[in-house]
């Protein structure tokens, strides 16, 4: 068995590239980060691999501030794990999150606890859906558009907000929106009144899918159907420029959102878990 930390993306990708294409929808937060590395390094990035004896393959990215993402091949030894937790280790590598399917977050988090290297601190249990077809429901009135740097008046209450409902993170929420407007991929629910009440984004393209995340509804404007409407249609939108699938992840707590999905053609392909974590030895 053997642990390989790459230095750069490019090499990460050379060697494992093809492998995390033949695996893009069950992998696709680790896909659509290597994906927009190649345009552009991140400094301080973690790559590295574990092959066990038996073909199988464990990978591990972390791009700070955000969680270390795992993905395997097959059925990895745990002592695939303990490798990796020791690496980390030796490596003085700092992280506070892990996200990956249920299984290899629960085995990798396991083997932190053992070693008690860290401490595990909160558990969010999330579902990650696919949609091929949108379905024809009843939809509220409206339309959806790109959002502007004219939105920034409010975009900049309504996204930090949405950060905090759903990840509970405070963030400078004018230099959020703004990024996502300036880059296109943010998105806005316009009712018949002509007034923004809802918003959705797209992130991490990758070869053949595309994430949609942000999804959020002001209180005043909630329980009008404004947030399966702009879902719908960006997912029709992103599916007619050539998309083959759509995803998006949803919090296991929330089965309102989670039924919403369905209605509109999204299907639960399998369950990610995300860990936060704190180091307690090098405090």
């Amino acid at each position: 068995m053997k642990f390989k930390q790459y230095n750069t993306i490019n090499n990460f990708w050379t060697r494992y590239g093809e492998l995390i294409k033949k695996y893009e929808l069950e992998n696709t937060l680790m896909a659509g980060n290597c994906i927009n590395m190649l345009k552009e390094e991140q400094e301080d990035a973690f790559y590295a691999s574990i092959d066990d004896n038996k073909g199988n393959t464990l990978l591990a990215l972390m791009v700070p501030p955000y969680p270390i993402v795992l993905f395997a091949t097959g059925e990895v030894d745990e002592k695939a794990f303990d490798l990796l937790s020791d690496s980390l280790m030796t490596l003085n590598i700092s992280f506070t999150s892990v996200v990956a399917p249920n299984h290899l977050a629960e085995q990798f988090v396991h083997k932190l606890q053992e070693k008690e290297f860290y401490q595990v601190k909160e558990l969010t249990k999330m579902q990650f859906f696919r949609l091929e077809k949108v379905t024809n429901i009843k939809r509220s009135k409206g339309k959806l558009r790109l959002a502007e740097r004219k939105d920034l008046s409010f975009l900049k209450t309504w996204v930090p907000d949405a950060v905090i409902e759903m990840l509970g993170d405070e963030i400078d929420g004018e230099k959020k929106a703004l990024s996502m407007i300036e880059e296109e991929r943010l998105f806005l629910w316009i009712d018949e009144n002509d007034i923004p009440v809802s918003m959705v984004a797209k992130t991490r393209p990758t070869f053949s899918d595309i994430t949609l995340a942000m999804v959020y509804t002001p209180k005043v404007y909630r329980k009008q159907g404004y947030a399966s409407a702009s879902v719908a249609a960006l997912s029709q939108m992103l599916l007619d420029e050539g998309y083959r699938y759509c995803t998006l992840f949803t919090d296991l707590a929330n089965p309102t959102s989670n039924k919403i999905y369905k209605e509109i053609g999204y299907e639960a392909i399998l369950d990610y878990y995300e860990y936060d974590v704190e180091n307690i030895v090098t405090k």
